[in-house]
């Protein structure tokens, strides 16, 4: 089951930021200096996001500022982390961004025999428990059931059309990393040039004379 952002608030809870670099290159550390769990790095370079830590490592490009890219993406929505796993998966260079679910599987077992098996008795349903269904947890025996599986006139042809496949926890986890570092950072950045366009400014106050 993927994080949910409350979950990940959670993970994140103690983190602290420190900006190892910030120029034409950002890197970026979070972490809980009391525990290694859950630390990650942003670094980008230009065209280039990458997130690296405890969680996982994905390089994503799109344009030249990356930081730019997640913040106009997330600011479409009403969530405090918004993500959009779809839209920025495509947007992924390196990483692996899905993985065989043996829910997804079921679901779609039990979708194909809707739409195409209504016919069949209640027997066939028990053998498609039996003999496909009861290997849904691993993988490659799973496409072998399904390849295998004939029940009189029954099969489940062009059954790999379906989507077999769900967002990887790391993923999950590292696109809400992204979204919350970058928030996190421009929070920061933001009060410390007020503070410093402050000290710049010109004092009002008038010294009167002796």
């Amino acid at each position: 089951m993927n994080p949910s952002e409350k979950k990940f608030l959670e993970d994140v809870k103690d983190h602290e930021m420190t900006i190892i670099q910030d120029d034409e290159l950002r890197f970026i550390r979070f972490s809980n200096k009391a525990s290694s769990n859950y630390w990650f790095d942003l670094i980008t370079w230009p065209g280039y996001l990458c997130i690296s830590g405890d969680c996982g490592t994905f390089v994503f490009s799109r344009i030249r500022d990356m930081f730019e890219f997640f913040r106009s993406d997330s600011t479409r929505s009403d969530r405090k982390l918004p993500i959009n796993p779809q839209y920025w998966g495509e947007k992924v260079r390196a990483g692996k961004i899905e993985e065989y679910s043996s829910d997804e599987f079921r679901k779609a077992v039990k979708d194909y025999y809707d739409s195409y098996g209504q016919d069949q008795d209640k027997e066939c349903w028990q053998a498609i428990e039996s003999d496909v269904l009861s290997r849904a947890n691993d993988e490659p025996w799973a496409y072998r059931a399904i390849y295998d599986f004939e029940y009189k006139n029954f099969q489940f042809q062009d059954f790999f059309e379906y989507s077999l496949t769900e967002y990887t926890v790391s993923f999950i986890w590292c696109l809400y990393a992204i979204v919350w570092g970058i928030i996190k950072y421009d929070s920061e950045t933001k009060f410390s040039n007020d503070s410093e366009a402050s000290e710049d400014r010109p004092s009002n106050d008038r010294q009167t004379p002796d």
